[in-house]
């Protein structure tokens, strides 16, 4: 049995989000980030958006655990504004995009993936203000996994890498047709429970075909028992991950 303990349950309703004002002026009706700074000397940033219904704190407990083992890196956790959600009858909840199925993942909302995007963008244009590009990994879980493969490889500078836990690429066919060739290398980390009752296990693997189809570098870990959620294992496997393609991240204070 692998271990859970650590993290909770990734949640379907997050509690009412903090209502602070961002500078940008794109960003001036989402919560303020929760930001997590690097323990040693800050080398680099790992962008982490939160699934649906959640928001950035949902993820604090895993971004405290990655600092312990990547001491130089600042962890930065946006909170989604709040919509309505179809496939939740409408209710408003924090939600990168509007959801309308779990079935075809390219009928996905167009419009609120290109608005989510250009807050990716401009989240790590903030943070290019204090390392380099290259230094930046972007990632998520479920819907925000889902944005940040949407998003980071069709950035036009080139990032470090790319995260996507219990989550899936939507519109693929578009996608294709835009990755920026800044990202065209840019390795992706795929983690996925085989028991998720959300994002079924197949949608990672057809993930997988498709980056790699397009000639993108792609480490997948399937964890055996695992719902909708993350584990200990999968975060380990992430941190080294994270401290081969961040340059110094886990090197000594």
């Amino acid at each position: 049995m692998l271990a859970r303990s650590l993290f909770a349950l990734q949640r379907i309703v997050a509690p009412p989000p903090v209502r602070a004002a961002m500078t940008s002026r794109r960003m001036a009706t989402t919560p303020k980030p929760i930001v997590v700074d690097a323990v040693g000397e800050h080398r680099s940033t790992l962008l982490f958006f939160h699934g649906l219904g959640d928001s950035g704190a949902g993820f604090l407990d895993v971004a405290e655990y990655l600092g312990t083992k990547l001491p130089h890196t600042r962890f930065v956790l946006p909170t989604a504004p709040t919509q309505p959600v179809s496939i939740n009858m409408g209710a408003q909840m924090p939600s990168w995009y509007d959801i309308r199925g779990l079935s075809d993942r390219d009928l996905e909302d167009f419009e609120g993936l290109e608005r989510s995007m250009a807050t990716v963008h401009e989240l790590i244009a903030l943070e290019r203000e204090r390392v380099a590009c290259e230094n930046i990994a972007v990632g998520g879980f479920s819907q925000g996994g889902a944005l940040s493969l949407y998003a980071a490889y069709q950035y036009a500078h080139g990032l470090a890498a790319v995260v996507a836990l219990s989550a899936y690429l939507p519109l693929k066919d578009k996608w294709l047709r835009r990755i920026e060739p800044a990202n065209a290398q840019t390795k992706a980390f795929i983690g996925h429970g085989m028991d998720d009752p959300m994002v079924a296990v197949d949608l990672a693997h057809r993930t997988k075909a498709v980056l790699e189809g397009a000639n993108i570098p792609v480490e997948m870990h399937v964890y055996d028992g695992l719902p909708h959620s993350v584990c200990v294992e999968e975060i380990d496997e992430l941190a080294r991950f994270l401290g081969g393609a961040l340059p110094g991240a886990n090197s000594k204070l």
